[in-house]
């Protein structure tokens, strides 16, 4: 589990790649319901969102896997995992009982990811600018400074792995979570795999956000704005649109910058004092988090230049 703009889509692709599957096997990662490479609409199904009535569906899987006698381990992931944070814990807490458990948490540096998440809402059909959106982002699960500690608390017997995404070398994420969990995952061989849901440019987001409020004006229906917003993201990504217009990163607000430091060393804190007390295990330097910088482009290779072997 892990919020939004963690590297979840990523790592939830190279799973969906190299351990999914239909029925159970040895290491099984259940083929996705409907859409998106994780188990959003388990979760929703778990929770009673979108339109279900609260079900053991996160129960049903845990189960199913039990009585195989070829599964070994199962693996289930989601970005809607965080928002069982704060008090939608429970059903997971039930549904997950009596398993040999291990939580991994992807994070990713606060400065860059808060930025991000607001451009995600975009994608989204979210009308609120940049300027206007600090509240809401922080507001959001991952930003909480005890986000893990939760996590721990209610999952006493887990095993936890934090796993901080360095935008700087993607290609470290899934040698972390081979690391984290003994699980060995190969390092996608194309840039566009290497980090997927890439976040969208100054010039992108802009664009996106005025045909949102447009779109809006002219009464689209949502499968008309799916299309044509589908559309818009296509062009945005193809290397004709690259060739003519310049990627220019999303940069922090000013004002965004205290509250995020203040958010910044509160969470370092307490990860700290939980890997101190040998309850979580941290992959890659913790002090990472704490970046307030103007976010660079993600990188499209590792740091070599060269494409992943």
């Amino acid at each position: 589990m892990g919020p939004y703009k963690t590297g979840t889509t990523s790592l939830q692709k190279a799973l969906l790649k190299q351990h999914g599957s239909e029925d159970p096997q040895a290491i099984w990662y259940p083929l996705p319901e409907d859409f998106g490479p994780g188990h959003a609409s388990k979760v929703w199904k778990m929770l009673g969102q979108r339109g279900n009535s609260p079900s053991p569906a996160i129960g049903l899987s845990v189960e199913h896997a039990k009585k195989t006698l070829v599964c070994q381990c199962l693996i289930l992931s989601s970005e809607v995992f965080a928002g069982t944070f704060p008090n939608r814990v429970q059903p997971l807490v039930e549904q997950t009982a009596d398993t040999d458990m291990h939580i991994v948490i992807t994070l990713s540096p606060i400065g860059r990811r808060a930025v991000s998440t607001w451009q995600e809402t975009v994608k989204h059909r979210s009308l609120v600018s940049l300027d206007d959106a600090l509240d809401a982002v922080l507001k959001g699960p991952g930003l909480k400074p005890h986000f893990v500690r939760f996590f721990a608390d209610h999952f006493p017997e887990a095993k936890i792995s934090v796993i901080v995404a360095d935008r700087k070398a993607p290609e470290s994420l899934y040698g972390m979570f081979g690391e984290a969990t003994g699980i060995p995952l190969a390092t996608p061989r194309t840039a566009k795999e290497l980090v997927a849901n890439r976040s969208l440019g100054l010039i992108e987001a802009k664009i996106l956000s005025s045909f949102n409020a447009g779109a809006k004006e002219a009464s689209l229906t949502l499968e008309n704005y799916r299309k044509a917003r589908s559309l818009l993201r296509n062009q945005f990504e193809s290397e004709g649109w690259r060739a003519v217009v310049p990627m220019i990163p999303l940069t922090l607000p000013s004002d965004w910058v205290g509250p995020l430091r203040t958010l910044s060393t509160a969470t370092i804190a307490d990860i700290k004092e939980l890997e101190a007390k040998g309850r979580i295990t941290v992959f890659v330097d913790i002090e990472s988090l704490d970046d307030l910088e103007p976010c660079p482009e993600e990188s499209d290779t590792p740091r070599d230049g060269k494409e992943p072997a």
